[in-house]
């Protein structure tokens, strides 16, 4: 395998692996989700499709609680990316994201571009960052509406706490070149600010912009939409 450094992301060139027919790249506090079978009944299931990458849309995780252990199993409450949310938008909606500081005024607290996966038996295929793949000359590529990346981001005050006392003082922008606020919106930055100030500052900014604890809100939200229940994962 070929290391390279492009923008300041650590990629490779991808091998040609016996055996492996695709690569998804997904973090540590993620998982690939499909209604239909499992990930290897889906990726079967493209053998003969004209495709060389594929992405997947990210939902978000919505945390209910501070104190979460295993949030693979225990956290359900998703948002819904707004290009798959399939009602009807109404003034009433729009009035109650406007009221939830957890959506408003950037839906996602990170990134919402999704995850792609890539066959590893085209040749010249090389990662494009960490949300997607390219090659020199061009390649066919698709959008999943079958799969989809689960994102548990700081799911739980500790893990929230331990995220960014370990990131530290980071700049406002990524090496240097890319603006955060303006690539993802404020969340960020501000979770950082906050626990610079101590863990109560921090676990008040938590409570109040990564978790939701409001039955009512949040039946109300998934009637919009916004949200989904997503239960019975296999990890």
């Amino acid at each position: 395998t070929r290391f390279r450094n492009v923008t300041g992301v650590q990629t490779c060139a991808l091998p040609i692996s016996a055996g492996h027919d695709w690569l998804l790249h997904i973090d540590a506090d993620e998982l690939f989700h499909t209604e239909k079978g499992d990930a290897s009944a889906h990726f079967a299931s493209l053998q003969g499709a004209p495709i060389d990458t594929i992405n997947y849309p990210n939902y978000e995780a919505l945390p209910e609680s501070e104190d979460i252990g295993d949030f693979f199993r225990e956290v359900t409450l998703f948002k819904v990316p707004p290009e798959l949310n399939r009602k009807p938008v109404t003034a009433e909606g729009v009035r109650m994201l406007q009221t939830c500081p957890q959506l408003h005024p950037d839906f996602f607290h990170y990134y919402g571009a999704g995850k792609s996966a890539v066959r590893l038996s085209v040749q010249g295929m090389e990662p494009n960052g960490v949300h997607a793949f390219t090659r020199e000359g061009g390649f066919s590529g698709a959008r999943s509406m079958e799969g989809a990346i689960l994102h548990y981001a700081v799911c739980g005050f500790e893990a929230f706490w331990t995220k960014y006392r370990t990131l530290g003082a980071f700049a406002d922008s990524w090496w240097g070149k890319y603006e955060i606020e303006a690539s993802i919106g404020r969340f960020h930055l501000d979770a950082r600010n906050a626990v610079a100030k101590g863990r109560e500052d921090a676990r008040a900014f938590y409570r109040e912009h990564a978790m939701m604890n409001d039955s009512a809100r949040i039946e109300a939200l998934i009637a919009h939409g916004f949200l989904q229940r997503i239960r019975g994962l296999k990890t």
